[in-house]
C-alpha cells in the first residue's frame, strides 16, 4: 500500500508495529492513516480518520461497510467506529493491527481562476454516479500539476455517460478568456465538446485534442459574474473508444462588461440555500412587476423543469418543486426579457 500511495505523488511509508499513540498523533496533525487490521480473518484494510472523544476508539472509512450494523459487508462504512485491540467501548474490535501506512500530502490550493482536476468539491466535479462509474475513469501523473483524468469517448452525440465540470471563483464580474489544458495521450479525442456556461447563455466548442498536446487552448472570451458560470466536458463525441482528457481550466480576466440586474428595476433574487431537498425557494423584491422564467438544467444543459411567472412589485417568494428529480448537481436559469443568470444547486 505504501508503494501504491507513493506512486500517486504522496510521500508514504509503512510501520509494521504501530501504536495507538502514533496513530492518534497522525490524526491530530490532519493525516488520515491507512491500516491493515483483524476485523476479518484474511486481514482488512481501513482508513482511520478520527477518534471518539478520548477513548481508545477510532473512526474509520471501511470499504466493506460498518461491522457494527447488520448485513456486513454493506454500504454504510463511512465513519464506522471500531475499538482498539484490548479495549471495549461497545464497538466491534480491530482485534489486531498488522501494519499501518503513514502518508503525508499537501492540501490542494483553494479554487480561484484556475480549477484543477484534483480540487474535488471545491470547483471540480467528476461524475461517477450511474450510468457512469469510477471504473470508467483512469488517471495519469502527467499534465498540469502532474495529474489528469481520462475516459473513453462514446458514439453518442447528445447524452454523456462520464463528464466533469469546472466552477471557478472569480474575483469580479467581467470578460474572461477561458483556457483548457490538454495533456498528450495516445489515441486522443478528435471532437471533444466543451460547453462554456456564461452570463446569458451557453456556447459549445468542439476541439480536436490531438492537435493541442501539452498546451493551453483558448475556448474564447465570455462574460461572467463573480459567482456564476462554469465549464462542462463529457464523453459523448460521436466516435467510440478514443481517449478524452480532463485537466485544468483557467479563466483569464480581459476587462469589464456593462452589467445589468436581473431586471431593470429589481434587486437580484435571493436563493435561501443552494443545498436543496425537494423545494427551491427564491425571494424577490421588485419595484415594479416583471415576467420571469425559471428553468432547472442538468449539468449537461438539459431542461428538466420550467415555469413562467409574473412577479408583482414588492417582496415576493416563489417555490419551485424538484421532488421528482434525483440527487445531483443542477443549475437554475433565471430569465427576464432583459437578462439571465445561473445559480448552482445541489440536490441531496
Amino acid at each position: 500500500m505504501a508503494r501504491y500511495i507513493d506512486n500517486h505523488n504522496i510521500a508514504a511509508w509503512r510501520d509494521s508495529s504501530p501504536t495507538f499513540e502514533e496513530v492518534i498523533g497522525e490524526l491530530n496533525q490532519g493525516y488520515p492513516h491507512s491500516m491493515c487490521v483483524g476485523l476479518t480473518a484474511a486481514g482488512h484494510l481501513v482508513l482511520a480518520v478520527g477518534q471518539v472523544l478520548n477513548w481508545h476508539t477510532l473512526i474509520f472509512n471501511d470499504p466493506y461497510g460498518n461491522k457494527n450494523t447488520p448485513g456486513y459487508p454493506s454500504y454504510d462504512g463511512k465513519y464506522a467506529r471500531y475499538d482498539w485491540p484490548g479495549y471495549n467501548n461497545g464497538y466491534e474490535n480491530l482485534n489486531y493491527v498488522y501494519w499501518s501506512v503513514y502518508s503525508h500530502g499537501d492540501w490542494e490550493p483553494a479554487t480561484d481562476t484556475i480549477v484543477d482536476d484534483l480540487q474535488f468539491n471545491d470547483g471540480f466535479y467528476l461524475h461517477t454516479n450511474s450510468p457512469s462509474s469510477m471504473a470508467y475513469w483512469w488517471d495519469n501523473l502527467i499534465g498540469y500539476r502532474n495529474h489528469m483524468w481520462w475516459t473513453y469517448t462514446t458514439h453518442a452525440q447528445g447524452i454523456d455517460t462520464c463528464y466533469a465540470t469546472w466552477d471557478p471563483v472569480l474575483p469580479k464580474g467581467g470578460l474572461y478568456e477561458v483556457f483548457v489544458y490538454i495533456p498528450q495521450v495516445s489515441n486522443p479525442a478528435q471532437s471533444a465538446r466543451y460547453q462554456v456556461y456564461y452570463t446569458g447563455g451557453v456556447d459549445t466548442i468542439i476541439v480536436d485534442q490531438s492537435q493541442h498536446p501539452n498546451q493551453w487552448l483558448s475556448l474564447g472570451i465570455y462574460p461572467f459574474t463573480d459567482s456564476t458560470g462554469y465549464l462542462y466536458l463529457g464523453d459523448a463525441t460521436g466516435t467510440q473508444g478514443r481517449h478524452i482528457v480532463f485537466d485544468a481550466v483557467c479563466w483569464d480576466y480581459r476587462g469589464p462588461e456593462i452589467e445589468e440586474d436581473i431586471s431593470a428595476n429589481a434587486s437580484k433574487p435571493l436563493l435561501r440555500t443552494n443545498v436543496i431537498t425537494d423545494l427551491i425557494t427564491l425571494n424577490f423584491d421588485l419595484t415594479e412587476a416583471n415576467k420571469i422564467t425559471l428553468s432547472v438544467l442538468t449539468v449537461d444543459g438539459r431542461v428538466v423543469k420550467k415555469i413562467k411567472r409574473l412577479i408583482p412589485a414588492g417582496p415576493t417568494s416563489i417555490n419551485l418543486s424538484i421532488a421528482h428529480l434525483p440527487p445531483a448537481v443542477y443549475y437554475l436559469l433565471i430569465t427576464t426579457p432583459a437578462h439571465s443568470t445561473h445559480l448552482k444547486l445541489i440536490k441531496i
